[in-house]
């Protein structure tokens, strides 16, 4: 991307007593681990300060950028994908658009079991001291109860329009969203 071309993967599999083991890195390490006979499995991303933007391109998105430290882990059974387990704990991601608009969120948890999701709380810096905290639970299937808040400066709105004149206070928000499954 930019010219360079993305990270090779460098991996190694290891199968011993019907269990493969893989073990590998792109821009961040990946290990996993299948039970040939039982089908079930474990998978952990570890990220470490990883750069973003080559995803971004691969996506067509040329002027995001951004940056991840933290972890997503998985196990299950091949034959009960429902029950599949998910657990993330991001401590940081930094995202920026064109290079002027900044959003940084840290300690984002996340876990999915079975087809129940919980994301507490998180909170997300906004340009200009703005803050968004936001937060979700409820079923992939089903209903989901959504809840955020808000307070961003007026004074942010110059990000995206340079001509405004100068303005002052904070525009506040808070909301909880129950959506309800058909």
């Amino acid at each position: 991307m930019d010219g360079k071309p993305i990270e090779d993967l460098i991996a190694s599999v290891d199968i011993k007593n019907q269990y493969a083991t893989i073990k590998g890195r792109l821009n961040f390490d990946i290990t996993a681990g299948f039970n040939l006979g039982t089908r079930d499995f474990k998978g952990n991303l570890l990220f470490k300060d990883t750069n973003l933007s080559p995803w971004f391109q691969l996506a067509g998105q040329d002027e995001i950028s951004g940056n991840i430290t933290g972890e997503i882990a998985l196990d299950g059974n091949a034959e009960a994908l429902d029950n599949i387990n998910v657990r993330t704990d991001i401590k940081t991601i930094s995202i920026a658009l064109q290079e002027k608009f900044n959003i940084t969120s840290t300690d984002i948890k996340a876990q999915l079991q079975g087809k129940t999701f919980q994301v507490p709380p998180f909170t997300t810096s906004l340009p200009e001291q703005g803050t968004l905290t936001l937060g979700g639970s409820g079923t992939v299937d089903g209903d989901i109860t959504a809840k955020a808040s808000a307070r961003v400066p007026v004074s942010a709105a110059r990000q995206f329009a340079d001509d405004l004149p100068d303005l002052t206070g904070n525009i506040s928000l808070d909301v909880t969203a129950l959506i309800k499954k058909r």
